[in-house]
């Protein structure tokens, strides 16, 4: 049975469910806080604390749905979630995920896709391109220097922390969040996960790649000390050998990093935490993400051979953008409507 009542702070009507009664929440529309009442009728609601006057406000046309609706029903939303508005089951899209209590979810690229265009292709992509020349000049600028040690340096201690900054750019812009050309360079505000998370990955694959070298040079040993000439045998034992280990890596890789980025950012946590929830996104997803990830770089560095680099500038942004949109979705979080 769900419970009828009105909020105090925005009078919008709503109906939760009923084992709601007597907890705290917030009003999905204002953000105030209340605190259901066990029954009676709608107006009953006690405010737990004052309207903030940070309240998110929703646009005219919904304030319209809200008003004509019966109270009896449950309003409309745009994020697109049922009616049992707890915080902990219907994250916002301003909010973090919360990874512990994700649903399951479904690849739709097309969705993807669709979200990654319109205004926030628009509005991503003249900066973004402004953005790939800086980030092109530095790198050139660590090559010349990598004659001396400082150039390897600057590798590692400066392009982790620019690298980051499309994402955080891409992640306001599907929100619908304000944000200048200043946030590309924000990744230096998580100047030392950013960089841990790249040192770890780095590691991992090391890691990763070592068991399937180990035996080959303990094979090789051996075949040297028996006197064994050239054995097609051998040949296709190290080729298979080879493969798994790189096949290993690509799959620790990727599961362990694809979305550790967006979780820092939107979690402000550490490298280990973004790895667990990077794991845990891709948990029975691996290879409907995977293929979508390949074909999405297949696509963008296809359309740079075709134009000789020229489209790269066009097509990269929108990559981004659609890969970033993929990651709201999947954590349960519409972006804005393109």
């Amino acid at each position: 049975m769900a419970i009828p009542f009105t909020c105090p702070a925005c009078n919008a009507s709503f109906r939760v469910k009923e084992e709601m009664a007597g907890r705290k929440g917030k009003c999905p529309k204002c953000g105030a806080g209340v605190v259901v009442p066990h029954s009676g009728p709608p107006d009953a609601v006690q405010a737990a604390d004052p309207p903030t006057p940070l309240a998110r406000p929703r646009p005219p046309v919904e304030e319209r749905v809200a008003a004509s609706a019966p109270a009896d029903e449950p309003v409309p939303d745009r994020y697109g979630a049922d009616e049992h508005w707890d915080r902990e089951e219907r994250p916002y899209q301003t909010e973090a995920p919360d990874l512990e209590r994700l649903r399951d979810y479904r690849i739709d690229m097309g969705e993807w896709y669709r979200y990654s265009g319109g205004r926030h292709n628009s509005a991503f992509m003249g900066p973004m391109i402004g953005f790939f020349f800086i980030m092109w000049a530095v790198t050139f600028a660590m090559m010349m220097l990598s004659m001396v040690f400082i150039g390897y340096l600057g590798f590692f201690l400066l392009l982790p922390q620019l690298a980051a900054g499309p994402t955080i750019v891409c992640l306001r812009q599907l929100k619908g969040q304000e944000w200048k050309f200043g946030d590309f360079f924000g990744g230096f505000k998580y100047y030392w996960t950013t960089l841990a998370i790249e040192l770890l990955a780095g590691l991992m694959q090391l890691v990763t790649l070592a068991p399937g070298f180990i035996l080959l040079i303990i094979a090789k040993q051996i075949t040297d000390a028996m006197d064994i000439g050239p054995n097609p045998i051998f040949g296709f034992s190290a080729l298979a050998i080879i493969g798994i280990s790189i096949a290993a890596t690509v799959y620790v890789w990727f599961r362990l990093n694809v979305f550790a980025r967006q979780i820092m950012i939107e979690t402000q946590c550490g490298p280990i935490a973004a790895y667990k929830g990077s794991w845990r996104l891709t948990r029975g997803h691996f290879w409907g993400l995977f293929g979508s990830f390949m074909l999405m770089l297949f696509l963008v560095y296809l359309i740079a051979f075709v134009t000789c680099g020229i489209g790269l500038l066009f097509a990269l942004p929108r990559g981004l953008l659609f890969w970033n949109a993929a990651y709201l979705l999947i954590t349960g979080r519409k972006p804005v409507e393109p």
